[in-house]
């Protein structure tokens, strides 16, 4: 996946105005089952899991001892399995962390089967014409951060000469779509089996003269999901970083009755408060982009916090910023100073997504 097909600007307002197909086959991929995989995870995880209904997307964490993350991750919890989506860059340390803590669960197998299943984003306004298009009577829309398994009938005739049953998958295709993405826009993300992806890529985008869908790059995919507020490993999530402070705390299910990885440090957290808070920063003149690293300063100069996004918003046409700073300098309204290349630029601390869609 290149930074950019024709440019991220163009890639962007595409998306946001139309549709866009982004290959996603570098996310990392993992499969758990076996009797009592929805135990493991209830432990593992921050996310109540026993009691979720199939079909169901989680938003959750793996955390370390410290409440730290070590990764952001998606779940989805089907009847005889749990897929785990995770970033790129963490592929290994995920698996080796599942895997050394599975064995507490003799029943329950991990399988990384991200060089197995690819994945594909389908995001903007018409992302229900193009899924229509490209799996026919395969696809029902479906609510937010729900999963759809794909059976062989129904497929395409395109999919379904290729398409055999994966006992991994319980002898289904291994086929699934979901109403996910990381764009702030209507989309979804395809699960498929290495032998059809290519096939799906391919039939997705000879939509265009009908759609003018287009194929999206990662530059685009970074500054929609920044106008999104999204968080991106690396910059607003790390082991030294807690979801409280990134203002995650709705994914941590503290009502919980079981124990669960980091528990306990994030109680305490909770209790006492966090030292630092994740906020959105708009430049308020015409400036540089404040990137990763920047130092945050108060009006009187003292150091306040560091930013850990930047970049240029082109639905909106100004520069933004994801930062932490102290708690006492977090408010809606509170000005402050990022200082770029040895210059102080005035910032504002704005209201959280950047950019929301209509509708």
């Amino acid at each position: 996946m290149p930074l950019y097909y024709t440019s991220i600007r163009d890639e962007h307002l595409h998306t946001r105005a139309k549709v866009g197909v982004f290959d996603l086959c570098h996310m990392a991929r993992f499969l758990i089952r076996g009797q009592g995989f929805r135990d493991f995870l209830h432990w593992l995880t921050p996310s109540s899991i026993i009691s979720v209904p199939s079909g169901k997307v989680l938003y959750s964490f793996l955390l370390n001892e410290r409440g730290g993350v070590k990764d952001d991750i998606t779940i989805y919890v089907g009847d005889q399995y749990a897929l785990i989506v995770g970033n790129a860059a963490n592929r290994e340390k995920d698996f080796h962390w599942l895997v050394d803590h599975v064995s507490e669960f003799p029943t329950v197998q991990v399988w990384d089967v991200s060089g197995h299943v690819g994945m594909l984003a389908v995001q903007g306004p018409l992302s229900d014409s193009l899924m229509k298009s490209a799996l026919g009577a395969a696809f029902q829309s479906c609510p937010y951060y729900t999963f759809v398994p794909m059976e062989a009938g129904v497929l395409p005739e395109y999919m379904q000469v290729e398409v055999t049953p994966n006992e991994l998958f319980g002898n289904a295709p291994g086929l699934i779509y979901s109403a996910t993405g990381y764009t702030g826009e209507n989309g979804y993300e395809i699960y498929a089996p290495n032998e059809i992806v290519l096939s799906l890529w391919e039939r997705l985008l000879a939509a265009a003269n009908e759609l003018e869908v287009k194929p999206i790059g990662l530059g685009a995919r970074d500054s929609l999901r920044l106008e999104a507020c999204m968080p991106l490993y690396g910059h607003e999530l790390a082991e030294e970083i807690t979801p409280l402070e990134a203002g995650l705390a709705r994914f941590i299910d503290f009502t919980k009755t079981t124990d669960f990885v980091g528990r306990l440090e994030l109680e305490q957290i909770r209790t006492q408060g966090v030292a630092r808070k994740l906020v959105g920063l708009e430049m308020t003149q015409r400036g540089p982009i404040p990137r990763q690293g920047c130092c945050v300063k108060s009006g009187s100069g003292e150091e306040v916090g560091v930013v850990t996004s930047g970049g240029y918003a082109p639905s909106l046409d100004r520069n933004v910023a994801l930062a932490y700073v102290s708690p006492s300098h977090s408010h809606v309204g509170d000005e402050l100073d990022v200082v770029i290349r040895d210059r102080t630029w005035p910032v504002a601390i704005v209201k959280r997504p950047f950019y929301r869609r209509s509708g």
